[in-house]
């Protein structure tokens, strides 16, 4: 059967048909996709960019705005291929996100044909093949996360892009293959760099399996990656100083993240002040101001620390992290995806999830080493995994290793199916076997459960911004029912600032501040106190307010600045002129400033 497949595989008019059927399954996935985005358009997450979404808009219109190699930003703490696209995008369609949602739907689907076609030259079997692509294309995670503002999708294209170039080079002898192969991987490590960790082994693959002469390949596949690289090289030497394939300084932050227990409860679980909060403690605990590199290497030195003086409890964090990675259960990180199914009814529809896909995958994954060796959809599953044990374990950070573990579950299921029909039951027992360890991995109580706080704080914060305030109002009280504390009080506050009702606010700020722990959150609770008892004419209260945000931060500017506002309502001049002078020490350019004080002489 196997030498049969080959013949059709490597006949003129098989390979026609292939590339249909390839076709036809990227059609079949686009469908469900299509459906999905046309369900959920009119909802306020799909016309607010939020947390690493934000950041990458504001990036994207940044380049849009005339600054093409993003000299303002400097080091970034993301990664630019997704600024670049999403700029790209906006160029052409204007600035909505649903044309974005469309392309990566797009994406995702030529994605599932790629996965036909990978599984069809790694398995020469059409059944194989016609599994693998059925489970691309509805697999409900791919269809949720191609409708968000990530990086997944493109990820995915490109790296499956690269293995099929790979694998056709080597079948076919074919340079230009081997090249677009490196251009592909490339592309892929501007939307996240861990893929460069491949290269060695892929280069390697090439040289050791291509047709004579085998060392052109390799070459024609380092010269794709660096046609692409080169630029962006020059381009980070240029404007941060730093030659490096990408100006991300988040590498040694997230390691710490992933890799000491005080990383995880020192992170402010917001993303967008994520970076500069990890940079302000490294130079804290240095002594001196670090650059947003220079804390990236702090944090790595203090991983490296951690991991020498304790490896057993390290080793026991790997552990975690290795069954969290196996179990069925999807991490949230920016998006929550247990959120978006209980919200939209589309997701009632009984989908493929990862807790099927990982003990077939893991089982075609085992049966595939004995017959294929290691190969490059092996060595992209297992990169990635690595990275994620490396980094952290979250559903969008595992994603990336989904389409290799996809194509070795067609695989599996597609070995169990032919030694059923050959009535090898003996074959199918112990392929029974192999499963249940693995479904026992993948539906370990692990601890988990769904909890919405953040989510229904984003999405006030989306219908804020759509100037729904009641939803928003709603949706932030609902994110302090499933514990969203401080964040949710304040935001609930400035929402009710909004409707004019400062009464209801007071108390949201007060809430406010007794939940956060952030000493920066805490600092901003209080000056907005402040503000509002201000401008309510309780100036004793308002003084008590700013005093206290001084001493969370003595060289606030508007802490002092406000608090000699209270001051000159009391007419205590010269509290008033102490304030003020403090702010100018700390704002010298501010002329409003200088005037109000020759006011007091």
């Amino acid at each position: 059967m196997a030498q049969q497949a080959r013949h059709s595989f490597e006949d003129r008019d098989g390979r026609t048909s292939d590339r249909s059927l390839a076709g036809a399954a990227a059609l079949c996935a686009l469908i469900p996709r299509l459906v999905y985005l046309y369900s959920v358009r009119p909802h306020a997450f799909f016309n607010t960019a939020l947390v690493d979404a934000g950041l990458y808009d504001q990036w994207a219109n940044q380049i849009l705005s005339g600054d093409w190699l993003s000299r303002s930003l400097g080091p970034t703490y993301l990664s630019p291929g997704y600024a670049y696209a999403l700029a790209a995008i906006h160029f052409i369609f204007g600035s909505g996100f649903m044309p974005v949602f469309i392309l990566q739907s797009i994406a995702g689907s030529i994605s599932c044909g790629l996965v036909f076609l990978i599984c069809l030259r790694s398995f020469e079997s059409r059944s194989s093949a016609g599994i693998a692509a059925f489970i691309s294309a509805f697999y409900a995670f791919s269809i949720f996360i191609e409708g968000t503002l990530t990086t997944a999708s493109w990820i995915g294209l490109f790296n499956l892009s690269a293995l099929f170039l790979i694998l056709k080079s080597v079948q076919k002898g074919s340079l230009s293959s081997s090249f677009f192969a490196g251009l592909s991987l490339a592309a892929s490590s501007l939307f996240r760099p861990n893929i460069l960790l491949a290269v060695p082994l892929f280069a390697a693959y090439l040289w050791f399996k291509s047709p004579s002469p085998r060392w052109r390949t390799a070459v024609f596949f380092l010269a794709g990656l660096g046609l692409l690289l080169a630029p962006v090289i020059v381009r980070n030497g240029l404007v941060v100083k730093k030659f490096s394939v990408v100006p991300a300084a988040s590498g040694g932050m997230v390691l710490y993240i992933g890799n000491v227990p005080e990383g995880k409860a020192l992170d402010p679980d917001r993303p967008e002040i994520q970076g500069e909060f990890f940079r302000a403690e490294a130079s804290r605990r240095a002594g001196r101001e670090l650059s947003s590199d220079e804390s990236s290497q702090f944090w790595l030195a203090q991983t490296v620390m951690f991991i020498r003086s304790s490896p057993a409890q390290w080793l026991g964090m790997m552990m975690n992290k290795a069954s969290s990675f196996l179990n069925w259960y999807e991490i949230p990180s920016n998006y929550h995806f247990y959120f978006y199914k209980e919200i939209f009814p589309f997701f009632k529809f009984p989908f493929l999830a990862y807790g099927v896909v990982v003990p077939l995958g893991l089982l075609g994954f085992v049966l595939s080493i004995r017959n294929f060796g290691l190969g490059p959809v092996h060595i992209l599953f297992l990169v990635y995994v690595l990275n994620a044990l490396a980094f952290l374990v979250t559903a969008e950070y595992r994603y990336a290793a989904v389409p290799p573990l996809i194509i070795f579950a067609g695989h599996g299921l597609n070995e169990i199916y032919r030694a059923f029909q050959s009535r090898k039951f003996k074959t199918v027992l112990l392929y029974g076997l192999l499963l249940i360890p693995f479904y026992v991995l993948a539906y370990l109580n692990m601890g988990y459960h769904p909890a919405f706080g953040r989510e229904y704080l984003k999405l006030g914060a989306a219908e804020g911004n759509r100037g729904n305030l009641e939803s928003a109002a709603d949706s932030f009280q609902k994110a302090i029912d499933h514990g969203g504390e401080g964040a949710a009080h304040f935001n609930l506050a400035e929402i009710r600032l909004r409707q004019n009702r400062p009464d209801l606010a007071l108390g949201e700020f007060e809430s406010a501040v007794r939940n956060f722990k952030n000493p920066a959150d805490m600092l901003l609770g209080h000056l907005r106190l402040g503000q509002i008892y201000g401008s309510l004419n309780n100036l004793p209260a308002a003084e008590q307010q700013f005093k206290s945000a001084l001493a969370l931060e003595p060289n606030s500017l508007h802490a002092h600045q406000n608090l000699g506002n209270i001051y000159y309502m009391q007419k205590k001049t010269s509290l008033c002129r102490k304030e003020w002078e403090a702010a100018l020490r700390l704002n010298p350019s501010d002329s409003a400033l200088k005037a109000n004080l020759q006011s007091l002489r």
